[in-house]
């Protein structure tokens, strides 16, 4: 993200405006659309600044299991807390005061959720963690919050709200109450619902904050940003003063437009498919892995390819998906089109009320221009085809099926004539990567308008094929080619699982392994996986990932020499098998 006049508004905290902002606002969903306002602070110690977006709980939650690789942990959180979310929302802040983030979740309380049920649901969350339980005292809680660190550890903590200065201050240290007191001084005519808070901790209170109005102004507390709002002065028992202030209704790059993705185009979800008050939760179904291609570079290893499922299966599974509240599902396999109740199954998914179904697949299928239809007809709207090179030779090469790139373009034209929106998921591999932006530039011709290259993983046939992965330096060169092609067309483009180190400048094009939205399949046994540990197989870490500000979202670096080495290994191993049966 470029650096802005807001950026300086809030404080300079432009490594936790980053952070936010690729997650708060994705390529694939303009999740800021029923985001929250921003709030930025400024503390005499210099280091901590933060950058806070809201929302629902449930968005909270989604947004800071992005951010925090332990994600186990925040699934945990979802099924303590998402039973009982009736009445409390959600708070992400991000804290850069060392070499690594630190996320911060808030659950807050409104009037109609009984404090009693907060401090109960913050005993739980305590044993859950394990840290000690807070030893609640004078005030009403409204907030809880926990704090994640990158490397596992956690905290927790409460907000004790007074209404009035006279009760809170007999928690403060003598040697601050002056300062509260000139801080309360401070207040708006209406101070709201929380006009003070005492921040307590396992070993008691740590702080005071004090609703200030839009006038403060204290010899001893930070100054706020021309243009924006203080909210809060805080007073940490350990000396340190923090100004809290608000830019309210504004996203956080001022250039990309809070109905539009940080790329500037339209999100490609359908409009309504984002409600205010939930984030839609997006899955996909996997009918099994059997294919008509056999593509060297496909994570589902040719020599143990899994059947078709059964009907009944897919459908209980759908109904389950349905259930624990996704929104969006998406078919894939092996190949979809290969299962003969596929659109009986769109059907069956939008009856049960799934606000999107969409398809992957290597579109060969749909060069029929009856099928094409009949899947249009069953409700699917968009199509992400499998393209792999605008060359022939190439193409059919990767797939190991001659003709399959005249089937897969026959199917892109019928699918469009049918109705359906069809984007290109292109893989880099060494074959294609020295002319992406040409493939790029053909596929526009036959009505693509949405592009993602998607760099692999080294999973599956990549570990028995030598020679399929791209070098990363080369991928970097050839992507921005690419997008250079392409920007000038108006088209959505990103990129999957690529270290964001080799694409400066372009960081807001990428999807990070651990930020991907369809991150979790469904399979036919019932059984739910997020497959970002898969994106991060057998990739390293290199010594400037330690602070790095993608840390939490990317995976590494794939090295690609020694996997092809592997690869090699294992094919002589194959070949030594075969010859022994």
């Amino acid at each position: 993200m470029r650096s802005s006049p807001l950026v300086e508004r809030l404080g300079g905290d432009a490594e936790a405006v980053r952070i936010v902002d690729a997650l708060a606002r994705h390529p694939r969903r303009a999740l800021f659309e029923f985001g929250g306002e921003v709030e930025a602070s400024q503390t005499t110690e210099g280091a901590c600044q933060r950058c806070h977006v809201g929302y629902d709980l449930a968005g909270a939650l989604d947004v800071a299991s992005r951010l925090v690789p332990r994600r186990r942990v925040l699934d945990k959180l979802r099924s303590l807390v998402l039973p009982a979310r009736a009445g409390l929302t959600g708070l992400v802040g991000v804290v850069r005061d060392g070499p690594r983030p630190r996320i911060k979740l808030y659950i807050a309380r409104g009037d109609a959720y009984p404090e009693s049920a907060l401090r109960d649901l913050a005993e739980r969350l305590a044993a859950h963690l394990g840290v000690r339980p807070l030893p609640f005292g004078p005030g009403r809680t409204d907030v809880v919050a926990i704090e994640l660190l990158m490397d596992g550890a956690r905290a927790l903590k409460a907000y004790q709200t007074f209404p009035d200065l006279s009760g809170a201050l007999v928690l403060v240290p003598e040697a601050l109450r002056d300062r509260a007191r000139a801080v309360w001084s401070a207040r708006p005519e209406d101070p709201g619902r929380c006009p003070i808070m005492v921040v307590l901790k396992a070993d008691g209170p740590t702080a005071i904050q004090i609703r200030v109005g839009p006038g403060a102004s204290l010899r001893f507390a930070p100054p706020c940003p021309p243009g924006t709002l203080p909210t809060y002065v805080s007073l940490a028992f350990s000396g340190a003063v923090t100004t809290y202030h608000l830019v309210p209704g504004s996203p956080l790059d001022p250039e990309a437009p809070a109905s539009q993705s940080p790329l500037g185009q339209e999100s490609p979800l359908a409009p309504g498919a984002i409600q205010p008050g939930g984030e839609p939760k997006a899955i996909d179904l996997s009918i099994g892995e059997m294919c008509n291609n056999n593509c060297r570079f496909c994570i589902n290893p040719t020599e143990s390819w899994a059947p078709l499922a059964a009907e009944p299966d897919l459908r209980r599974v759908i109904g389950q998906c349905a259930d624990a509240g996704y929104e969006r599902l998406s078919f894939l396999g092996g190949e979809p089109t290969l299962h003969p109740a596929l659109p009986g199954l769109v059907e069956h998914a939008l009856s049960r009320g799934f606000s999107e179904v969409m398809l992957i697949t290597n579109g060969r299928a749909l060069a029929d221009p009856a099928y094409a239809r009949r899947l249009f007809d069953a409700g699917i709207r968009r199509a992400l085809f499998m393209l792999l090179s605008h060359k022939s030779t190439v193409h059919d090469a990767i797939t190991r099926k001659p003709g399959s790139l005249r089937e897969a373009l026959r199917g892109v034209l019928r699918a469009r004539e049918a109705g359906i929106t069809v984007g290109a998921n292109i893989p880099v591999t060494r074959s294609n990567v020295d002319h992406l932006a040409e493939t790029a530039g053909a596929l526009t011709r036959f009505g693509i308008t949405e592009f993602a290259f998607l760099y692999l993983s080294a999973y599956g046939n990549v570990l028995s094929n030598p020679g399929v992965l791209a070098p990363p330096e080369q991928t970097a060169q050839q992507l921005r080619r690419a997008i250079r092609r392409l920007e000038p067309l108006g088209v959505t483009v990103h990129i999957d699982n690529f270290p964001f180190c080799y694409l400066p400048g372009l960081e807001d094009r990428i999807i990070g392994e651990m930020a991907n939205p369809w991150r979790e399949i469904a399979y036919p046994s019932g059984a739910i996986v997020d497959v970002s540990e898969v994106y991060r197989y057998r990739k390293r870490r290199l010594p400037q990932c330690d602070g790095c500000r993608w840390d939490a979202v990317c995976g590494g670096v794939q090295d690609v020499e020694a996997l092809d080495e592997i690869a090699r290994e294992l094919q002589i191993g194959l070949a030594r098998a075969r010859a022994l049966r």
